[in-house]
């Protein structure tokens, strides 16, 4: 799956006007439920986030990617790894 979205908003305390934009990756696989009745499942997500500033505050890009999975013995594995830069650059 593949999502695009655009808006604009104001900040709450600055009241500074952003444009953003976002991006969601989303991959995932399921099998059949195994004898021990669980489906395995290989999931991976990226999610992408860009606030552009239209004053004087910087710009912000925000990464989250997240892996999960389920293996047959019905053991769950999961990461989100969150990644922030906010040096102004778009």
């Amino acid at each position: 799956m593949n999502e695009h979205s655009n808006g604009t908003g104001v900040g709450v305390t600055t009241g500074t006007d952003y444009v953003v934009t976002d991006q969601l990756h989303a991959h995932e696989l399921i099998s059949e439920a195994t004898p021990s009745g669980c489906p395995i499942l290989t999931e991976s997500e990226i999610i992408r986030q860009n606030l552009i500033s239209k004053g004087s505050a910087p710009n912000q890009k925000f990464t989250l990617r997240i892996t999960a999975s389920i293996d047959a013995n019905c053991n769950l594995t999961f990461d989100a790894t969150p990644d922030t830069d906010c040096t102004g650059n778009q």
